[in-house]
């Protein structure tokens, strides 16, 4: 009788097949204006399931979000945002972190405080 052998490489094979995508999105984020709002929407972009890595910038009122794109997307980036009470849009968008580094910087705004 020959014995029936699993091996976990087998098991695995379909999940190697399609990895989940890297993406990096830039968003323009409108309504910081304190160290306090990065921390807030720092908090609420991490928050999200599929969220690797945000980096809030006050000075250039940006936020730049690695995830995974099949957990969330940048819709779910820009609700979130709404939902800790600034408004946001997408500045550029990429699965290759250095194509956002050629695009322009947005003009720097804000329109008031989570804490005024």
């Amino acid at each position: 009788m020959k014995e029936a052998v699993l091996r976990c490489q087998d098991m695995n094979e379909s999940q190697r097949a399609n990895p989940p995508l890297g993406h990096t999105t830039r968003l323009s984020i409108v309504g910081m204006s304190c160290g306090a709002c990065v921390r807030h929407l720092t908090t609420a972009l991490n928050g999200l399931t599929g969220v690797v890595h945000v980096d809030v910038d006050l000075l250039k009122n940006e936020a730049v979000v690695d995830h995974l794109l099949d957990r969330v997307n940048e819709t779910g980036l820009i609700e979130a945002i709404t939902d800790a009470g600034y408004h946001a849009s997408v500045l550029a968008s990429s699965s290759e972190p250095d194509d956002l580094a050629s695009q322009p910087p947005a003009a720097p705004r804000s329109t008031g405080c989570c804490c005024g």
